[in-house]
C-alpha cells in the first residue's frame, strides 16, 4: 500500500491522532500562528541586514519581538483568523488576513515610533508582506494538497462537464475540488456564448458550446454532463438528452437556485434529470408579504396533513412563521413524519400532531375549539378516480359530508379563511371523485352567501407530480420491474404541476382570497400521457417499445380523455398574479332551491341510500347521469336554470 492510499484510507479524523487534533485544533492554529508571525519576523530582519544580523539588529529584534507576537495575535483573534477550516481556505479568507496584517502592522508602526525611535523602517513592509505570504501560503498549501495529491479515495474518478459558466456553475466546481471523496473531476465547461470559448475559470478551461459536445465527450472521456445553466429551456433540455441516449453519459442537473437559497438543499446535492425538468414549469414568483401576512403569527389546521398536498402545505406555512401548525391526519404513520420534518426544519413553530377523522364532528369541533386556528387548509380527500367508482360512498361520505362537517366547525369556532383544495376533475365531473370534489366547491360558496364571517376559498388545480396516487410513481415502479408501462389511450392527456409549485399558490390564492372565489391556477399546456411515459423509460436509460413495451389498457371507469379547469359558464377573471385565475364570487345565482338541494345532498352522503345520493348530486353538478362502474354513461343533461 502506498502512503497515499494509506491516507485515503482512513479519514484523518477518525484516527485516535485525529481526534485529538480537533480536541486541541484551537491550540494547534494558534501555535502555528505565532511560530509563523516569528518566523515572518525574523525572516524581515534578515531581508533587511542581510544573511548575518549585526548586533544592532538582532537587539532590535528582541527587543520588539513580544510587542509584535502580542499585536498581531490579539488582531488575528479579532479577525477569527484561529477558526476556519484552512481546507476550504478562499477569497474571503485570504482578504481576512490582508486586512488582519495591515492593521496590527499600523498599530505596531505607531507603538515603535514612540519607544523605539531608531528601529528600521523598511522592516515594517517588509514584516507585512512576508506575513500574509506566510499565513496565507500554509492554507492554501495545505488545500492544494488536498485537491490535487489526495484525490478520491476510492481511485476511481468521474470526468464531468460542467454545463455553464456562471455563478451556480463555479461554485459547483469549487465544492468538487474542495470535496475529493465526491470522486468527480471537472475536465472543462461548456457554455454556448462563444467568445467565452478558449478562456479558463479556476485553471479549467471552456472548451465550447453545445454543437462542439460531441467532440468535447470523445476528447476528455466524459462520463456526465452537470448542467447548471438556467438559460437551457426544457425543449432544448429533451432534445440534448435524445440526442445522447445511445451513449453512457449520465445527465444531472443543480436543484434550482431557489431551493438552494430556501436551505430545501445545497449546490452539492445533484440529481439525475427528471421529468419535472422537461416540463418548462417556470418558477413561482409569490407576493411573500402577503402570503406571510396571512399566516405569522397565527394558528393554521391543516387536514389531510399526510397526504402529498397536506404534509407540502405544512412544510411551506411553516415557513411563515405561524405560531402553531395543527397536523389533523388518520394514517399514524404519515402523521409522523410529516410532524417530524416540520420540527426538524421550523424548531421555532409550535407543531400539534392529531391522529382524527374529518367525519368525527364531535373531535373535529373539540380540535378546533381547544387550538383556535386562523386559517383552516382543507386538504382531505379521497381522490383516486376509479377507486372511488369502487366505493362511491365512501367518496361522498369523505369528500362531501366531511368537508361540511370541517367547514361548519370553522364556522362555529371563528375562523377566518377557510381554504378548499379542489380539482380539474370538478369541471364538468364524468365520475363520483369529482363531482364530490365540486359539491365541495359548492359548500364553500353556500357558506359564503350566508355571511358567516369566515372567507371560504376554493383552489382549482390538475394532476401533481409525484403525488401517492399520481401516474408518475406507477410508471417509475413499472420500469424498475421490467416493464410493461400501462397507458390508457394514445391520445389521454392531463394537466400537471410540480407539489411545491402547486402549494405555493394555494398559498397566494389563499391570502388574495376575499370569500366565495374558485382560484384556479394556470395549468400550462395538458401533457400527452404516452409521450410522459416515454420520456420517463428514455430519463432511465431505456428505449421504449425495445427495452419496455408500452401497453394500451383502456380508459377506466370514470376517466375522461381529458381534462378541464372551469366550466364554460364560469366568467374567469385575471388577478394580480400571473399564474392565477379567478371565478369571482356568484352568489346572485343561489336560489333556494339549489341550497335546499345542497343541504339534502349533504344528509344523504352520510346515508345508506346510495342511488338518491347519486341522482341528486347528478343533478346538482349538472352532470350527466352517473352510475359508479359504468364506462358510457347516459347523457341526460341538466340545465342550470332546473338547479
Amino acid at each position: 500500500m502506498s502512503w497515499r492510499e494509506d491516507i485515503k484510507g482512513v479519514h484523518f479524523l477518525e484516527t485516535p491522532l485525529g481526534s485529538n487534533f480537533l480536541r486541541y485544533r484551537t491550540l494547534f492554529v494558534v501555535v502555528s500562528q505565532i511560530s509563523l508571525i516569528l518566523a515572518g519576523y525574523f525572516v524581515a530582519f534578515v531581508l533587511r541586514y542581510g544573511s548575518f544580523l549585526d548586533s544592532y539588529g538582532i537587539t532590535y529584534f528582541w527587543l520588539t519581538v513580544p510587542w509584535i507576537l502580542a499585536i498581531k495575535a490579539a488582531v488575528f483573534y479579532y479577525y477569527d483568523l484561529y477558526r476556519g477550516w484552512w481546507r476550504y481556505v478562499g477569497m474571503n479568507d485570504l482578504m481576512d488576513i490582508f486586512r488582519a496584517s495591515t492593521v496590527s502592522t499600523l498599530i505596531f508602526i505607531f507603538i515603535v515610533v514612540f519607544l523605539f525611535p531608531p528601529y528600521p523602517r523598511s522592516v515594517f513592509l517588509i514584516d507585512w508582506f512576508v506575513t500574509i505570504v506566510f499565513i496565507g501560503g500554509i492554507r492554501f498549501g495545505i488545500r492544494a494538497f488536498r485537491e490535487k495529491l489526495l484525490g478520491d479515495p476510492s481511485g476511481s474518478v468521474r470526468n464531468i462537464v460542467i454545463y455553464g459558466s456562471h455563478a451556480i456553475g463555479v461554485e459547483l466546481l469549487k465544492e468538487v475540488r474542495s470535496n475529493p471523496s465526491l470522486g468527480m473531476k471537472v475536465v472543462g465547461f461548456i457554455d454556448d456564448f462563444a467568445p467565452k470559448k478558449g478562456f479558463k475559470i479556476h485553471g479549467v478551461p471552456i472548451l465550447g458550446g453545445r454543437d462542439d459536445i460531441p467532440k468535447i465527450l470523445s476528447v476528455h472521456e466524459v462520463n456526465e454532463i452537470v448542467i447548471t445553466t438556467p438559460s437551457l429551456r426544457p425543449r432544448e433540455l429533451k432534445e440534448l438528452i435524445n440526442r445522447f441516449k445511445e451513449t453512457d453519459i449520465r445527465f444531472k442537473i443543480v436543484p434550482p437556485m431557489s431551493d438552494i437559497l430556501n436551505e430545501r438543499v445545497s449546490i452539492k446535492q445533484l440529481r439525475d434529470v427528471s421529468v419535472e425538468d422537461l416540463l418548462g414549469r417556470k418558477a413561482v414568483n409569490l407576493d411573500e408579504a402577503l402570503v406571510h401576512e396571512n399566516l405569522a403569527g397565527k394558528s393554521v389546521l391543516v387536514t389531510g396533513a399526510g397526504g402529498s398536498i397536506g404534509a407540502e402545505l405544512a412544510r411551506q406555512a411553516a415557513a411563515h412563521d405561524p405560531e402553531t401548525i395543527v397536523l389533523f391526519e388518520r394514517n399514524e404513520n404519515a402523521l409522523f413524519m410529516v410532524e417530524w420534518e416540520v420540527k426538524s426544519r421550523y424548531p421555532h413553530v409550535r407543531v400539534i400532531p392529531v391522529i382524527g377523522d374529518i367525519l368525527d364532528e364531535e373531535y373535529v369541533r373539540e380540535t378546533m375549539k381547544k387550538y383556535k386556528p386562523t386559517v383552516v387548509f382543507h386538504a382531505a380527500a379521497y381522490k383516486h378516480v376509479p377507486m372511488m367508482e369502487i366505493h362511491p360512498r365512501a367518496a361522498l361520505k369523505n369528500n362531501i359530508r366531511g368537508t361540511h362537517i370541517v367547514a361548519e366547525a370553522s364556522v362555529d369556532c371563528g375562523v377566518e379563511r377557510f381554504v378548499f383544495v379542489s380539482t380539474d376533475k370538478a369541471v364538468r365531473p364524468g365520475n363520483t371523485m369529482g363531482m364530490t370534489k365540486r359539491v365541495g366547491e359548492m359548500i364553500c360558496q353556500s357558506l359564503s352567501r350566508r355571511k358567516t364571517g369566515v372567507k371560504f376559498i376554493a383552489v382549482r388545480f390538475g394532476n401533481v407530480m409525484g403525488s401517492a396516487g399520481s401516474v408518475i410513481p406507477l410508471f417509475q415502479r413499472q420500469i424498475l420491474e421490467g416493464g410493461p408501462i400501462t397507458v390508457t389511450h394514445p391520445k389521454a392527456e392531463r394537466y400537471f404541476m410540480t407539489i411545491p409549485e402547486a402549494v405555493q399558490l394555494v398559498m397566494q390564492a389563499s391570502a388574495m382570497g376575499r370569500g366565495g372565489e374558485i382560484f384556479v391556477l394556470e395549468m400550462g399546456q395538458p401533457i400527452n400521457i404516452l409521450e410522459l411515459a416515454k420520456n420517463l423509460i428514455k430519463l432511465s436509460g431505456l428505449e421504449p417499445d425495445r427495452d419496455i413495451e408500452i401497453k394500451f389498457i383502456g380508459m377506466r371507469p370514470g376517466e375522461k380523455m381529458s381534462e378541464e379547469l372551469y366550466h364554460s359558464y364560469e366568467k374567469l377573471a385575471d388577478t394580480e398574479h400571473e399564474k392565477i385565475n379567478v371565478v369571482p364570487a356568484d352568489l346572485a345565482g343561489w336560489t333556494d332551491k339549489k341550497e335546499k338541494a345542497l343541504a339534502a345532498l349533504i344528509e344523504l352522503s352520510g346515508s345508506k341510500d346510495l342511488d338518491a345520493a347519486m341522482s341528486l348530486m347528478c343533478e346538482l353538478t349538472e352532470s350527466e347521469t352517473h352510475r359508479p362502474g359504468e364506462d358510457q354513461a347516459k347523457v341526460v343533461p341538466i340545465a342550470r336554470s332546473q338547479a
